[in-house]
């Protein structure tokens, strides 16, 4: 009988960093880990960040080796010890099946858990709920301030970027303007052709986490105008 549990590695074929991992059902771990990618919400926060930028297509799984539940968490060390993966947030592993964990082992989980805490994209981005979203992507394209939206929803800067560009809760989908929606500009603001050094100009202010209604200002356009140079970035 061929056996399902063992060490996994997913491997970001750009950059050649990786991550290391253990399972006793190695199809369904491997299943489970890119769909949390894809909607955004994977628990390791390096490989969330890294999945961003480089996209599904540059990330691949494979089983380095099969091994009876009893030994996976020895053989899951020895690879950590001996290939130092990138992406693990830990470096001891870690099993839940059938061990009891020393105390040293318990409290090192316990600390880095509290960091992941920490780490203001992981408190804003997850509490979050669907209804929060689907709010937050109306207002952004009706052309709310940033800090607007971060101080009604208490998130990061960072969280209504990735919002923004659709870089986590991608499956809400985006906001559809509707006749007697009131977009927030103080005047009404002529399309005009934007040239290509324009574009990367708003780009970089975009990322820098400019506003859409301050950056159509400056450029004389229209805020719809801005948000789709903004859906241009993660497609690029």
């Amino acid at each position: 009988m061929q056996l399902n549990s063992g060490i996994y590695k997913i491997t970001n074929i750009v950059n050649n960093k990786f991550y290391i991992g253990s399972s006793t059902e190695l199809n369904k771990r491997r299943v489970q880990h890119f769909c949390d990618l894809k909607a955004g919400r994977h628990k390791n926060l390096k490989l969330q960040y890294s999945y961003n930028k480089y996209g599904k297509d540059s990330f691949k799984f494979e089983i380095l080796a099969t091994c009876p539940h009893e030994y996976l968490m020895k053989l899951e060390q020895w690879f950590i010890d001996n290939q130092l993966p990138n992406y693990n947030i830990l470096k001891t592993a870690y099993t839940s099946i059938g061990h009891k964990h020393s105390e040293e082992t318990i409290k090192n989980h316990k600390i880095a858990a509290q960091k992941i805490k920490e780490i203001p994209l992981a408190n804003s981005a997850f509490k979050l709920t669907k209804a929060d979203v689907i709010e937050i992507k109306k207002m952004l394209k009706l052309g709310y301030f940033f800090r607007e939206i971060q101080q009604k929803f208490s998130i990061c800067k960072n969280t209504v970027y990735m919002i923004n560009n659709n870089l986590t809760w991608r499956d809400v989908p985006d906001y559809e303007i509707q006749p007697n929606d009131i977009i927030k500009k103080e005047k009404p603001i002529r399309n005009k052709s934007l040239i290509d050094s324009q574009v990367t100009e708003i780009k970089q202010l975009l990322i820098s986490g400019e506003t859409l209604k301050n950056i159509s200002k400056k450029f004389n356009v229209s805020i719809s105008t801005i948000f789709r140079v903004s859906k241009n970035i993660n497609q690029n």
